[in-house]
């Protein structure tokens, strides 16, 4: 685990993002509450994709918050060397990925559990069997297509279509640094096929000039240029494309692979977050993940970011149900994993895209 979190930390560079304190600009949400405190928060998770819970948590509370945001990688990495040395932690962490949490309990103990009436209504998939961590906004991995290059009937309907020659050079993926997507599909794959098919699948993709870019925000917008036909992407990446200023750039689709009879069906996996062992400010710790939790972050998750709620009864936004296959999450084929499936084939996993070269 150690050399692994070496090598992700050079490969983005040694930057571990930045500090941005939560205290002002929110007047137009309401009135805050009096000042209860602090909460210290190290978030995977893009700032953009989490701000607005950050807000209401502070409004309803008046909690200070003090957030770092940088890559889970890189976020985990900085949280294990301050509990090694006894330097004060990080309250929360936010993964952008619930696996990476179960990866870091089970082999470090890094975080502390905590149960509550509201995390129990959530699915059981989507929590932690100790309660150490909980999951707090879904995704699935689709393939994005540009419509100006590809008309529907020529989409391929499963990701070993891939391979085909048609394709030769015309899909971008990410690389093996890619915990928020590409990673925890690739163990899904090797839980359901075995290592040695996986293996050889994304060696036939590699030996058809696929394109390994650093982001899946760098593949959808290459794709939305026109750069690339397909991309294999989260859903909800499509969405933010189509939200771009520039028009030329949105015309792009979505593609839920590998839905049909005989097929695998495709991953559905949630970003995760959990109270980091040695927190200081444990009681607003609890606060905040019930709050990730409730009815209404639940819907700014979704409603803002087109990412899937995980409690029941949360609607899906609009246009994703639109799209979605039977219009629901549930309607889905689904590869049978769930995060913590994930967490126990993370080191696995990027020991086999070492192998073959997933740079």
């Amino acid at each position: 685990m150690r050399k692994w979190l070496t090598l992700r930390l050079l490969i983005v560079g040694g930057i571990l993002g930045i500090l941005v304190p939560l205290t002002s600009g929110i007047g137009s949400l309401g009135m805050m509450a009096q000042s209860s405190g602090e909460l210290v928060i190290f978030s995977g998770r893009r700032e953009p994709l989490l701000t607005p819970v950050l807000q209401l948590f502070q409004q309803q509370t008046g909690v200070q918050l003090t957030v770092k945001f940088g890559s889970t990688t890189a976020l985990a990495q900085e949280i294990l060397q301050l509990q090694e040395t006894g330097r004060p932690v990080p309250d929360v962490f936010i993964a952008n990925d619930a696996g990476t949490l179960e990866f870091l309990q089970r082999t470090r103990g890094a975080f502390q559990t905590y149960t509550s009436p509201q995390i129990a209504t959530m699915p059981e998939r989507f929590r932690s069997s100790d309660g150490s961590w909980i999951g707090v906004s879904g995704r699935s991995r689709v393939i994005i297509y540009n419509k100006d290059l590809v008309n529907p009937e020529e989409l391929p309907t499963t990701a070993f279509d891939l391979i085909d020659s048609k394709w030769r050079g015309k899909i971008a993926v990410s690389n093996a640094s890619d915990t928020d997507g590409f990673v925890p599909w690739v163990s899904a794959l090797r839980l359901t096929l075995g290592d040695e098919l996986t293996k050889a699948f994304l060696l036939k993709l590699k030996e058809n000039q696929i394109v390994i870019l650093a982001e899946q925000t760098d593949i959808r917008k290459a794709v939305g240029r026109g750069e690339f036909a397909l991309g294999l992407i989260n859903n909800y990446y499509v969405y933010l494309q189509r939200q771009e200023p520039d028009p030329a750039v949105r015309n792009v689709g979505i593609l839920y692979h590998d839905q049909r009879p005989f097929q695998l069906g495709t991953l559905v996996n949630s970003t995760g977050a959990a109270i980091v062992k040695g927190a200081k400010n444990l009681q607003n710790a609890q606060r905040f993940l019930d709050l990730l939790v409730s009815e209404l972050a639940q819907k700014l998750f979704a409603e803002l970011n087109y990412e899937y709620p995980l409690l029941p009864g949360v609607p899906i936004q609009s246009d994703v149900r639109e799209e979605l296959p039977s219009g629901e999450l549930e309607g889905l084929k689904q590869l049978p994993v769930s995060p913590a499936d994930l967490g126990k084939e993370l080191e696995a996993t990027q020991q086999l895209l070492e192998e073959v070269g997933w740079f």
